[in-house]
């Protein structure tokens, strides 16, 4: 079973989100929060998997929330939930350990997948968030990634889009195999571990040209 702590400081999307997520039988909201310092309360209280973690609310904000949750020892997985925040919020909030960025408005099917894919330590990338993050940005070959042959510039872009390796291969006509080989040269490469700093640096890259 999969523990949840939802933190934000409208009652009713708390409401709404619960409904949701524990229509699925694996999913439980173990406690609610209307702020940072109340998150911290409920998590010295309970064992939770998944923090869902808004960035503006009152008396304790999310990204000053995301900072003290990290310097828990086994701190559980923090998804960013918001309904919308600027590019630096996102880097921000990638940077800081969330693990994931979703809107509000995500489709409840996939919200409930990114909470399974959080609980699995699997990073959580809005298609919305991150395409709309990049559309801020003109350059194409960003100077972080200028190491990277033109295919594993295509697999970055689309990592930073929230594509999975299933994806990728249907979008650039590749094998599973092949991409996996691309994405484990690319964390090399730029010497990070996972999909979500790939994204991270593409974009703060972007962002610094």
């Amino acid at each position: 079973m999969i523990s949840v702590l939802i933190v934000d400081d409208e009652p009713l999307l708390r409401a709404g989100i619960t409904l949701i997520i524990e229509s699925d039988p694996n999913i439980r909201v173990k406690a609610e929060a209307e702020h940072g310092r109340e998150a911290l309360e409920q998590l010295s209280k309970h064992h939770i998997d998944v923090v869902l973690l808004d960035i503006r609310m009152p008396v304790m904000d999310g990204l000053e929330t995301l900072k003290a949750i990290n310097a828990q020892t086994s701190p559980p997985a923090v998804v960013m939930l918001t309904a919308t925040e600027t590019d630096e919020s996102i880097v921000t909030s990638l940077s800081l350990g969330a693990l994931g960025f979703l809107l509000k408005t995500t489709p409840p099917a996939a919200l409930i997948a990114s909470i399974h894919s959080a609980a699995s330590s699997q990073p959580v990338l809005s298609h919305e968030v991150i395409s709309n993050l990049l559309e801020l940005h003109h350059v194409p070959y960003p100077a972080a990634v200028e190491s990277l042959s033109p295919r594993e510039l295509d697999i970055t872009r689309l990592i930073a889009q929230g594509l999975t390796n299933e994806e990728i291969c249907q979008e650039l006509f590749l094998s599973l195999s092949t991409v996996k080989t691309h994405v484990g040269r690319i964390m090399n490469k730029l010497k990070v571990g996972n999909r979500v700093q790939i994204a991270v640096t593409y974009v703060d890259a972007t962002r610094l040209k």
